[in-house]
């Protein structure tokens, strides 16, 4: 589909993996909402259905040379660091500044300075001066990760 979407001329890709919203999940709290028991079954079933965001994002890196944005699930500067490592432009979250917003302006200023300041150590720690050496930079895939890479076909 990214090679799709590339050939078509699109600007960018919004990569975002399992890990944010669960849109199966919307639905079936839209499906119980309303009694719609198959539905709600369904949402059920597959709540937890995808592919892990830094997953897809090798893969769709592997395969397209356009931006992508990097989403699903990232909470912290560091998933934001690791994602620019495996390919990303940028990254979005909405839920931790929506937590943060919710609570106080302070708060949410406060999130944005602890997100910054994680990026920054991140950078740091791999020797990146910038964004663009940090997507440059060498990394090494552990655990799940690696096992779901090595079993792509």
């Amino acid at each position: 589909m990214a090679i799709k979407l590339e050939m078509a001329g699109v600007a960018a890709i919004n990569v975002a993996g399992a890990g944010g919203t669960s849109w199966a999940g919307v639905e079936k709290l839209r499906a119980e909402a309303v009694k719609a028991d198959l539905k709600r079954h369904l949402g059920e079933m597959f709540w937890d259905w995808g592919i892990p965001t830094a997953a897809s994002l090798i893969e769709t890196r592997k395969a397209v040379r356009i931006p992508l944005i990097a989403s699903g699930g990232l909470r912290t500067g560091l998933e934001v660091a690791k994602c620019v490592a495996l390919g990303a432009s940028i990254a979005a979250m909405a839920y931790p500044f929506l937590r943060a917003a919710s609570q106080s302006r302070e708060n949410l200023f406060a999130f944005a300075d602890m997100l910054l300041a994680e990026l920054r150590s991140a950078m740091f720690l791999v020797g990146a001066r910038n964004i663009s050496a940090l997507a440059s930079s060498k990394y090494i895939l552990t655990g799940a990760l690696a096992q779901e890479v090595s079993s792509r076909t």
